[in-house]
C-alpha cells in the first residue's frame, strides 16, 4: 500500500487505462478504522483514509478479486476506511454507532477520486458506471448478477446506502457521491 495524490492518481489511472478496460467503479467502506490494515490493502484498489488522504491498495490497478460479489472483472474498487462496528439506523439508513463514521473529508475525497477515475477511464459518473456497494447489492443498475443482498433485500451489504448531502439532507449515497463527482469533474477541482 502506498500514498498517492490526486495528480498522481490521475497520471497512474490514465496509464492503467491504456492497458486494460475499466467498465465500473464500485464504492465501499472497509468496515474498519480510519487507517487501513493489510486486509483492506488486499481487497481494494484505492483507499480513502479518515483525513481524506488517498492510498493505493496492494492490488493498485489490477481488477479486485473479492470487493463486489459477481462484479469484479473490469471494475475498480474505492473504499473509505470507516464504519468499524457500524449499524444501519432503521429510520434514516445512515451508518451509526461507530467511532469511525464516514468523515466529510473522506466523502469529498472519494467524490474527487471518482471524478479523476471517470476521466481517466472514460466513464460517466452515472449509476450505470459508478455505484455504491449498497446499490450493486440490490442490482439497481439492472445488471442482475445473482441474489440481491443489499439494504432493499437482505441487508447484508449497505455500504454508503445513505449519506447527508451538502445541505444536510439525507439522500441516496450513490446520488450524493456521483453528484459531487460530477461537480468536481466539470470544475476540474481536485
Amino acid at each position: 500500500m502506498r500514498s498517492i495524490t490526486f495528480a498522481g492518481l490521475k497520471q497512474e489511472a490514465r496509464a492503467a487505462a491504456r492497458q486494460r478496460r475499466y467498465g465500473k467503479i464500485y464504492l465501499h467502506w472497509t468496515g474498519g478504522r480510519y487507517e487501513p490494515n493489510a486486509i483492506d490493502a488486499a481487497d481494494y484498489n484505492l483507499l480513502v483514509l479518515g483525513d481524506g488522504r488517498l492510498a493505493l491498495g496492494d492490488i493498485e490497478f489490477q481488477y479486485p478479486t473479492a470487493a463486489t460479489y459477481m462484479r469484479n472483472t473490469g471494475s475498480f474498487a474505492v473504499a473509505l476506511c470507516a464504519c468499524y462496528n457500524a449499524v444501519c439506523d432503521p429510520d434514516s439508513g445512515l451508518a451509526v454507532k461507530s467511532g469511525y463514521l464516514p468523515a466529510k473529508a473522506q466523502i469529498e475525497a472519494m467524490a474527487k477520486a471518482v471524478a479523476v477515475l471517470c476521466e481517466a477511464f472514460d466513464l460517466s459518473p452515472a449509476r450505470w458506471e459508478v455505484m455504491t456497494h449498497a446499490e450493486a447489492a440490490d442490482n439497481l443498475d439492472g445488471w442482475d448478477r445473482g441474489k440481491n443482498y443489499g439494504p432493499l433485500s437482505t441487508g447484508e451489504k449497505w455500504d454508503l446506502w445513505k449519506l447527508a448531502d451538502y445541505d444536510g439532507e439525507v439522500k441516496n449515497g450513490g446520488d450524493v457521491l456521483r453528484g459531487k463527482a460530477n461537480w468536481y469533474r466539470e470544475n476540474g477541482a481536485w
